[in-house]
């Protein structure tokens, strides 16, 4: 029997169907373990497996396969052994990813080690029939124990299927407490020049970008949902009165109407996997968020394979998912740490330091709001014993990440704006906007009222020039069906965040590969530029996004092939510089400090031409630390604090340049 047939043997055995009885919906456990490495999608991104424990678990694959198998059948009663015509519409897979098997030791004095085993299983609700992550949950574990040397292999291995074990029963646990799946079912009440008009909106679960299905296995696409209606179109097909659609959904009916975002690392760390961050995250915003997580699973082009070649689903996946509407980009890079000698010879001080970076982005690139958190920890450690480096690492990232989604929760205020086309020319299309919520080559949206209250979109335009209130845009598209061509009294729906747009001005930032003037180095200066930057208030675009949302998300993980993003459009590039420079070390007895001056620019350009830039400078002295340091810890020292006061000077730069504008 080949390995492929024995992993289903094992689930064909572990998971006996239950009789289905009106609207039940079934969980199928998708056969295998799923190890997050090696997706196309994720070239870049490190592995957080390594190969030895890695080893490990595939080598019981057997073993952790059949024993998955019982436990999703102890925590889930409504399970099925097959996917197939008669089941198809009424059944979610469920499947278990290793995220992250890492091993970190400590050499102790009496030869021994204490070693630590973090372990985080991933969790992930899907729709077979449309490649759709509805849900997904993480669990992580860290096992320690010590060993001396010549057994520290054979007790890898046995803790590391104890503690595979032990996680996979808490994430299961955890996972059906929260397993509250509903069906969703709309009528077509009408049709319209090829859009389909149905019967249900929002309130009962239908949202937009949603993919409904009939009996048949026809798709239709939600373009806009209202609250008890929703506009549809067909996905290679017709829509016609009376048609009969269903989704099966797992999104709270609170969340259905917000707007949908889905959080991309661009800059990780060595500790936390990316895709623990983006949960992490996106649990933390809680519901007073006025925006809704999509899950997102990379390694999902592995996970329909595995369905398909085990089921009679008998239905490919369309792969017609589209992209949400706005995206937020995380940047959470390695903690900095340091160890300070103290007079007592015994003791040492342990420094940790971690920054993160989030910004919310429109399509195409526009910076919407954008925020950072840090934090600091400091621990004592005696005679070399203290706490794990690895967990506090795990612990200041962590609550950075925290912090962070705590003031996207509580400052994100979407407002949703109506604006009215007032004049038609040849083509050009006028709005007023007051408000200044559009940007030129910003892509809007056309509605046309086909009835009371019932809003169809027909055209994708593009924002071509502001005359101070008046905006001119053009359609560029129909969406769908033979929509009539836009007049006087169509209308924009535009969804406008709190923060001020921060002028006409559109400012895109342009690393110079010259930026360090000066004797001393800044690591990831430009980011923390751009950083500030994003959070000053400047009307900025990111232009990374296209090309991090094209490598990272598409076909492998649930969402349509060839995503094509628009090319970030802005007027003027805004770039940074630096000169850091040591001026002395004083020491007094054996406390000493180091003295630097630091100076830094923000300046606009216009090609080579400055257009206005502000320089600001100041001297900054270190925090104490003994004349004994080691050269290295001092280094670390000197890295972590001089990246804290570059980054309020650069605040104090950015916004005094904002304020002349």
């Amino acid at each position: 029997m080949n390995k492929k047939l024995l992993v289903s043997a094992l689930f064909l055995a572990l998971a006996p169907m239950l009789a289905s009885a009106g609207e039940t919906i079934h969980v199928y456990p998708v056969p295998g373990i799923f190890f997050d490495e090696g997706a196309d999608n994720q070239k870049g991104v490190a592995s957080k497996i390594s190969p030895e424990i890695g080893k490990v678990l595939k080598a019981n694959i057997r073993q952790n396969v059949g024993y998955a198998g019982q436990a999703i059948a102890k925590n889930f009663n409504n399970l099925t052994q097959q996917i197939d015509a008669k089941n198809r519409y009424r059944t979610l897979a469920v499947s278990v990813q290793v995220t992250r098997a890492s091993r970190f030791e400590v050499n102790k004095k009496d030869g021994t080690r204490d070693i630590y085993l973090p372990l985080t299983l991933s969790l992930y609700f899907s729709n077979p029939l449309t490649g759709e992550v509805l849900q997904s949950f993480n669990q992580t574990r860290v096992t320690t124990f010590t060993s001396t040397p010549d057994t520290i292999a054979a007790k890898i291995s046995q803790y590391t299927q104890q503690s595979f074990e032990r996680t996979l029963d808490e994430l299961l646990t955890h996972a059906a407490s929260q397993f509250k799946p509903y069906v969703v079912e709309a009528t077509v009440k009408e049709t319209w020049k090829g859009y389909g008009i149905l019967d249900k909106g929002y309130a009962a679960g239908i949202g937009k970008d949603d993919i409904l299905l009939d009996a048949g296995g026809n798709e239709i696409k939600i373009e806009h949902a209202g609250q008890d209606y929703a506009v549809a179109t067909p996905i290679g097909g017709k829509i016609s009165s009376g048609g009969r659609y269903a989704r099966t959904s797992m999104m709270k009916l609170s969340d259905v109407k917000k707007p949908r975002v889905l959080v991309v690392v661009s800059d990780g760390n060595a500790d936390i996997p990316d895709a623990v961050m983006s949960q992490l995250f996106a649990d933390q915003l809680g519901a007073d968020a006025q925006f809704a997580v999509l899950p997102l699973n990379a390694n999902y082009g592995k996970v329909q394979a595995a369905i398909d070649s085990n089921t009679q689903i008998g239905s490919a996946v369309s792969g017609q998912r589209e992209l949400p509407d706005y995206f937020i980009r995380l940047v959470v890079p390695d903690v900095v740490e340091y160890e300070k000698p103290t007079n007592l010879a015994y003791k040492t001080q342990r420094h940790y330091k971690s920054w993160a970076f989030a910004e919310l982005l429109a399509k195409n690139g526009q910076v919407l709001f954008a925020r950072h958190a840090d934090e600091s920890l400091q621990d004592v450690v005696t005679n070399g014993i203290g706490i794990a480096a690895a967990d506090r690492r795990e612990v200041a990232l962590k609550n950075a990440l925290v912090e962070l989604a705590e003031k996207f929760s509580k400052e994100v205020k979407f407002k949703h704006a109506t604006l009215e086309i007032t004049d038609t020319d040849n083509g050009q299309l006028w709005v007023n906007d007051t408000a200044q919520v559009l940007q030129p080559g910003q892509a809007v949206r056309i509605y046309r009222e086909i009835s009371k209250d019932v809003l169809v979109p027909t055209w994708e335009a593009r924002v071509e020039a502001r005359e101070g209130r008046r905006i001119a845009l053009r359609a560029q598209l129909e969406i769908a069906g033979s929509p009539p061509a836009p007049s006087k009294g169509d209308k924009l729906l535009i969804d406008q965040i709190n923060t001020p747009a921060g002028g006409a001005m559109r400012l895109a930032y342009c690393p110079n590969p010259k930026s360090q003037v000066g004797s001393q180095f800044v690591p990831r200066y430009d980011e923390l530029a751009y950083a500030v930057a994003a959070q000053t208030g400047f009307n900025m675009v990111n232009r990374s996004l296209k090309g991090l949302v094209e490598r990272r998300v598409g076909s492998a993980s649930g969402f349509k092939a060839n995503i094509k993003l628009p090319e970030a459009a802005f007027d003027q590039c805004l770039e940074s510089l630096y000169r850091i420079d040591p001026v002395d070390s004083p020491c007094e007895g054996d406390a000493c400090s180091t003295r630097y001056k630091v100076k830094t620019a923000f300046r606009q350009k216009q090609g080579d031409t400055v257009s206005q830039q502000m320089i600001l400078e100041h001297t900054f002295k270190t925090s104490g630390y003994q004349q004994n340091i080691d050269s290295t810890q001092l280094g670390q020292l000197q890295r972590a604090e001089l990246y804290e006061d570059v980054g309020e000077l650069l605040k104090q730069t950015a916004k005094n340049l904002f304020q002349t504008k």
